[in-house]
């Protein structure tokens, strides 16, 4: 189990109420959030995920814009997804092996580089298919990085009590983004065009970056205070990975591994086992088209 530490009272619903008690009481669906460095990083992921839609939804409209080609517009989501399938497996387990808020800052700058990029190349109407790919494929390169730090960094900032309700509102960022980050990009598009679309998107990440380095703790605090996977979790999560890319359905993190622990590490293997999902999805689809 994990351990409940003086820091952690001040959070709790009330002064009065013991920390063991309080784990068996009743969370508010918005809890989590009243938990400063917990909101911030919140925050900061509602951002980067709106962020990184708002720019895959440009990459899949210019190019098709520029090529008019259906191939070609297939290709962007291969180079979309690309680094996920071969990176993720090992993403995590670095989410686990470094300082995760280091990790997360170095991500939320090197993600400033792909909008600018194409902003600029399409501002001054030099972008071919080429530069998209290219920057669509370094972007979810850093994403595969950025997404497993952020998650494993979450059971340390919240009470135990706390960290379920923190897990549902980190799962819905994601989910929330599939809607609406394609509805702000293409209001932003028809409106601004598509080179201000692209400046917009890097602009929010600059908040975000702020709001990271704005949390107090280090996310090295929570050190022995791991998740420990058990014989039958590992097909578990490698099929919630394999079903999330086959239904585009990222499904919350089984809860009981919760309640398990692990001397070092865990958090980013719990991510990266997922991963390996990607990786069967994308076999099976080219076994089913005979390749």
């Amino acid at each position: 189990m994990f351990c409940t530490t003086e820091r952690y009272k001040k959070f709790l619903p009330s002064n009065d109420v013991d920390p063991a008690e309080s784990a068996n009481s009743a969370v508010r669906p918005w809890a989590s959030l009243l938990i400063r460095d917990f909101s911030l990083i919140w925050i900061s992921s509602v951002l980067a995920a709106t962020c990184v839609q708002i720019r895959n939804v440009s990459n899949l409209y210019q190019v098709y814009h520029l090529s008019g080609s259906s191939f070609q517009l297939g290709l962007t989501g291969f180079f979309q997804a690309l680094p996920h399938v071969v990176f993720g497996l090992f993403a995590g387990v670095l989410a686990d092996a470094f300082d995760r808020k280091k990790v997360i800052l170095a991500t939320h700058f090197l993600h400033l580089v792909p909008s600018l990029s194409l902003g600029f190349l399409t501002m001054t109407g030099t972008i071919q298919v080429w530069h998209i790919y290219l920057f669509s494929l370094m972007s979810s390169l850093i994403e595969v990085f950025s997404w497993p730090a952020r998650s494993a960094i979450v059971p340390g900032l919240v009470p135990p009590s706390y960290l379920m309700n923190a897990i549902t509102l980190t799962s819905m960022i994601l989910q929330s983004s599939f809607l609406v980050g394609p509805a702000v990009a293409g209001m932003l598009i028809d409106h601004i065009g598509l080179a201000f679309a692209y400046f917009i998107s890097a602009s929010l990440f600059v908040p975000k970056t702020s709001g990271r380095q704005a949390t107090r703790e280090s996310s090295q605090y929570d050190r022995g205070h791991r998740i420990h996977l058990g014989a039958a979790d590992y097909p578990v999560l490698v099929l919630a990975g394999l079903w999330r890319h086959l239904g585009r359905i990222l499904p919350p993190h089984p809860a009981h591994l919760r309640q398990r622990r692990l001397p070092d590490g865990g958090d980013g293997l719990r991510d990266s086992l997922r991963r390996t999902g990607d990786g069967l999805a994308f076999r099976f689809s080219f076994r089913a088209h005979g390749w």
